[in-house]
C-alpha cells in the first residue's frame, strides 16, 4: 500500500444542485431537468470518524461515501528481452530501449519468449495497422483527451508540436515527473507524432492530430481511489471527451494493513466492505458526469482489465476484469498480440469480461529519456482504444451528432471486428472484437 494512506481516510462526493432538485420537487411538484441544475460536484478527502462518515451519508446532498483504497498500476508485462537498433551504440540514445523494472506477476515462460526487436520493429508500431489506423481521414483533431496514469514525460520529442496543448495535474504527493515511463508510453500510444532521432523515424500515436491532452498523475506516493474520483471529476471539468485508465485497486496492499488490525475472516470481510463502497462511488461519479447536458460533452471512460490471468500456465486460468473496468459505463480493454498465420490472439495475461480489445503485446512506444520502450499489457492496449475512441469522437462531431459517451461508444463497437481473432477465443475474452479507426 502507497506511504501516507491511512486507515480512516475517506472520499466523500456531493452534488451542490442536488439540493436545488429536491426544493422544486418539493414546492412545486415537479422535478428540475439535469439541463437546467446540473451536476455540480464536489470532492473532499479527509480523516474521518465512523459516525462522521455516517452522517454525513445523511446529507441530501450527499451521492457518496467511501473508505479510501490505494490505487496500483496495472503493471506492464515487459519483454524477456530486447535489442536496440543497430545506430545505438550509447546507453542514453534516442534509440535506446527504456529498460525501467515493472513488477509483475510470474507467467508461463513459453508465453514470452525473448523477443529480438530490429529497428523497423521500434520504428512504427504495429499495433497501427491492425487497427486500420493509416485507413482513416481522422486524427482526433479538435478532441479533448484525458490520460490518468504515472504522468508523463512532455519534453519528449514526440509531444513536441506547437499544435498540441498539454496540461498536466499531480494527484498525488510525490514529484510531478513520470518517474516509472509507463504513462509516458502510454501517452505516446494515445496521441504521440512522428518523430525522429539520427535519421530515424518513429510513430506509435493512434490519434496523433489531438490537440489538447489533460495529464493526470494519480499513481505514486499518498495517492488512493480519492485521487482517482478527484481526476475523472477534473478531466470531466476541463472538458475531456475521452478518459483512458491503467489502473487498479491494491486489494493486496491494503489486505495486507487490515490483516495487522484484525483477524483473517473480519479483515477479508472489512476488504470486501471497502471494495464496494469504492465501487458504488466510482459508479456514482460516473453517472453524473456522463448525464448529458446541452453545451458540454459527457466523457467516454476507457480502463484496462487488467493482466492477472495466465491462460497457457500449467493450470490455465482467466481472472475477470475488477473496477473500475468492470463498472457498466466504462469501456474494459483487453489485449491481443500477432499470432504465427498472421493474425492476433487473445494474450494469454489478458483479464476476461471484457468489452473489446486492441494491440497489447511487443508495443514500442515513448519512454524516459528520450527513448523508446517496448511494453506488453492491458494497460498499453487501453490507450489504443481511447485513441480510436478519439477518432469516432471526431467523426461524430464532424456528422453532428450527440456528443455522448453513448454515442461515441456505440460507433466504437459497430466498428470493431473478429475476423483477425483466431478461432477459439471466448466472446468474453475479446468482447466485440478488435477495435478499428472509422474510415
Amino acid at each position: 500500500m502507497y506511504d501516507g494512506l491511512k486507515q480512516n481516510r475517506y472520499v466523500v462526493l456531493q452534488d451542490r444542485n442536488a439540493e436545488r432538485r429536491a426544493a422544486q420537487l418539493r414546492t412545486r411538484g415537479e422535478s428540475v431537468a439535469y439541463s437546467d441544475a446540473p451536476p455540480d460536484l464536489m470532492i473532499a478527502s479527509d480523516d474521518l470518524s465512523e459516525s462522521a462518515a455516517i452522517g454525513l451519508q445523511q446529507d441530501p446532498s450527499t451521492l457518496g461515501v467511501a473508505r479510501v483504497l490505494p490505487l496500483q498500476l496495472i503493471n506492464s508485462v515487459p519483454p524477456a528481452a530486447v535489442s536496440t537498433p543497430a545506430d545505438s551504440t550509447r546507453a542514453d540514445s534516442t534509440h535506446a530501449y527504456s529498460a525501467h523494472a515493472y513488477s509483475a506477476p510470474a507467467y508461463s515462460a513459453h508465453a514470452y519468449s525473448a523477443p529480438v526487436y530490429s529497428a523497423m520493429d521500434l520504428q512504427t508500431s504495429w499495433g497501427l495497422d491492425a487497427l486500420g489506423v493509416g485507413n482513416s481521414p481522422f486524427t482526433g483533431e479538435g478532441v479533448t483527451v484525458a490520460l490518468l496514469d504515472t504522468g508523463i514525460d512532455a519534453s519528449h520529442p514526440t509531444f513536441a508540436d506547437p499544435a498540441l496543448t498539454i496540461e498536466q495535474r499531480n494527484f498525488t504527493q510525490e514529484t510531478d515527473k513520470d518517474t516509472v515511463g509507463h504513462g509516458t508510453h502510454c501517452a505516446a500510444t494515445l496521441l504521440g507524432r512522428p518523430w525522429e532521432s539520427g535519421g530515424v523515424r518513429y510513430q506509435s500515436g493512434v490519434a496523433s492530430g489531438v490537440t489538447r491532452a489533460l495529464m493526470g498523475k494519480v499513481i505514486g506516493s499518498g495517492a488512493g481511489t480519492d485521487a482517482l474520483i478527484e481526476a475523472v471529476a477534473w478531466a470531466h471539468r476541463e472538458g475531456a471527451n475521452v478518459i483512458s485508465l491503467s489502473l487498479g485497486y491494491d486489494h493486496a496492499g491494503q489486505l495486507e494493513s487490515l490483516v495487522q488490525r484484525y483477524p483473517r475472516p473480519k479483515a477479508a470481510s472489512e476488504l470486501l466492505a471497502i471494495y464496494l463502497e469504492n465501487v458504488r462511488l466510482f459508479d456514482t461519479l460516473l453517472q453524473h458526469i456522463t448525464v448529458p447536458v446541452q453545451g458540454k460533452a459527457s466523457p467516454l471512460v476507457i480502463a484496462a482489465a487488467g493482466n492477472e490471468s495466465d491462460a497457457e500456465g500449467a493450470n490455465p486460468y482467466r481472472i475477470s476484469a475488477a473496477s473500475p473496468a468492470s463498472s457498466v459505463a466504462v469501456m474494459a480493454v483487453g489485449a491481443v498480440g500477432r499470432d504465427a498465420s498472421g493474425g492476433h490472439s487473445v494474450a494469454p495475461f489478458s483479464n476476461t469480461q471484457v468489452d473489446i480489445v486492441a494491440p497489447g503485446v511487443d508495443i514500442p512506444s515513448a519512454g524516459l529519456d528520450h527513448t523508446v520502450s517496448v511494453l506488453s499489457g492491458t494497460s498499453v492496449a487501453c490507450p489504443h482504444v481511447a485513441g480510436i475512441a478519439a477518432l469516432h469522437w471526431q467523426r461524430l462531431t464532424a456528422m453532428g451528432l450527440p456528443r455522448s459517451a453513448s454515442v461515441a461508444r456505440s460507433f466504437i463497437t459497430a466498428g470493431a471486428s473478429r475476423q483477425s481473432i483466431a478461432n477459439g477465443a471466448l466472446p468474453q475474452d475479446m468482447g466485440v472484437g478488435l477495435a478499428q479507426a472509422p474510415v
